[in-house]
């Protein structure tokens, strides 16, 4: 059994139960359940750094310890490598799949060491060329050698796609990719990626991004049509280049933590980390909202004003007591304006629910979740606070919140929004290179929106009541 069998069996069991053509490739694949390899954790004893892997993986100390101390027994048992193989039986309990192959100089000397292991008293071996075998069970040592007592090609072959470091191989089925795309749809990068994939392995330092990648293909023109159809998929949707080479009928990929690439692809991973958290936040300020508007039957003002009609505080501070901020709610006084001896040093106490990850707030007290203020907005329209009635647009259908451009953040307590210009109404929410931005509807939900769409469709997004209808411009 093969990658695929057991990776989309599970998830089949597990993710889509509920669907029936999901159910019958579950069927299909049980044929598949043979003893062939479909993984191999290869471990460079003489070479591990153990202590800073575990560590690196959250590792307590008592097993750091363990780990070290097995680590070092090994080494003076004169182990050189460890690869352990599974098959589809070895990775859900079946001990005639599980077994490794040890190199070694002195086998029996080897066989002691790893017989003081805790749970590997019981370990049968058997000597091979360089080395041992080592299984629980004499079924399991046959799985993984052929008549002449040396290791199954696909064993010696994980071997080298490791490249003798600490690393993992897994074979794949030249059917993989069809078994995908009756899951997920049709892709055709997806397609030609997997087609002619024999195995693909991964090795590098445990403790670093350092790490390297390989794909081996059946044939260098397979090889040449993955390699072209990934590096087209990064840039369409990572927008950035992969650094693949191509030797033969292997790709590599090769990372390193000082690289170009590695640095694109954590600055991608951090806008999607703080995109995540940002539409968590206006999802909870959305909540507020509708908490807010349960008891007092309307939305929050733009802004409290004083008798004679200045703005005084923000919305924000009136949602303080439906965002577990009450006691800093009570702090305010809700007569007086943002800036007045006692309100001014309460900016600085911003809740972490306005901040977005991965931005430095300027002063520590700034905000970026913005109500857009048009004449017929939700919180630009004059005179009394709005009511859902007032929305004939529809709540999923009007935006209330955004998330803006860094330059366009506002102190949280200020009763200061984002003034939409009708002529060009993204100019000042979408960041500078990115094609989307973040808004809440009022019907709760927080949405990418693009920012390809029109002048009209962005107004008609920010009307509560304007009558038009366009279609969604989600991306």
């Amino acid at each position: 059994m093969k990658l695929y069998q057991i990776a989309i069996a599970w998830f089949c069991v597990f993710a889509v139960q509920a669907n029936a053509q999901i159910i019958e490739a579950r069927k299909a694949m049980e044929p598949y359940l043979d003893s062939e390899i479909i993984v191999v954790v290869h471990a460079d004893i003489q070479s591990l750094d153990i202590t800073n892997a575990a560590k690196a993986i959250g590792t307590p100390p008592e097993g750091i310890m363990f780990f070290q101390s097995t680590v070092d027994m090994l080494r003076a048992a004169g182990i050189s490598s460890v690869a352990l193989a599974g098959g589809a039986g070895g990775l859900v309990g079946d001990t005639t799949q599980l077994a490794a192959l040890v190199r070694c100089n002195e086998p029996a000397k080897a066989l002691a060491a790893i017989k003081t292991v805790p749970g590997l008293q019981n370990v049968v071996s058997e000597v091979t060329l360089g080395g041992c075998f080592v299984g629980l069970n004499q079924q399991a040592i046959d799985w993984l050698k052929i008549e002449n007592g040396e290791p199954i090609s696909g064993l010696v072959h994980a071997e080298k796609l490791c490249n003798g470091k600490q690393g993992v191989a897994i074979a794949i089925p030249p059917d993989l990719s069809a078994i995908l795309n009756s899951i997920v749809g049709q892709s055709q990068p997806l397609t030609e990626a997997l087609a002619d994939l024999n195995w693909i392995a991964g090795w590098g330092d445990l403790t670093t991004v350092d790490f390297n990648l390989v794909a081996d293909y059946s044939s260098v023109d397979a090889a040449t049509k993955a390699n072209r159809s990934i590096k087209d998929a990064a840039i369409a949707s990572l927008k950035i280049a992969m650094p693949i080479s191509q030797n033969s009928a292997q790709l590599r990929l090769e990372l390193k933590s000082d690289s170009a690439f590695v640095s694109e692809l954590s600055k991608l991973s951090n806008a999607n980390v703080s995109s995540m958290q940002s539409s968590n936040n206006m999802k909870q300020l959305s909540l507020a909202l509708h908490n807010f508007y349960d008891e007092h039957r309307c939305l929050p003002p733009q802004a409290l004003m004083s008798k004679d009609g200045k703005p005084l505080l923000s919305w924000r501070v009136l949602l303080l007591p439906y965002l577990e901020g009450g006691e800093l709610y009570k702090k305010f006084r809700l007569d007086e304006a943002w800036d007045s001896p006692n309100n001014l040093p309460l900016a600085n106490q911003m809740p972490a629910l306005f901040r977005t990850v991965g931005w430095d707030s300027p002063g520590g007290n700034q905000t970026r979740y913005l109500a857009p203020l048009a004449t017929n907005s939700a919180m630009g329209m004059r005179g009394a606070p709005v009511t859902f009635a007032q929305v004939t647009d529809g709540t999923s259908n009007t935006i209330w919140l955004v998330e803006t451009a860094p330059g366009k953040s506002a102190i949280w307590t200020k009763p200061e929004d984002l003034k939409i210009d009708p002529k060009k109404p993204l100019n000042d929410i979408a960041v500078e290179g990115s094609d989307r931005f973040l808004a809440a509807r009022l019907d709760g939900s927080v949405n990418v929106v693009a920012t390809r769409i029109s002048a009209e469709v962005a107004n008609a997004l920010f009307s509560i009541n304007g009558g038009e209808f366009h279609a969604d411009p989600r991306p």
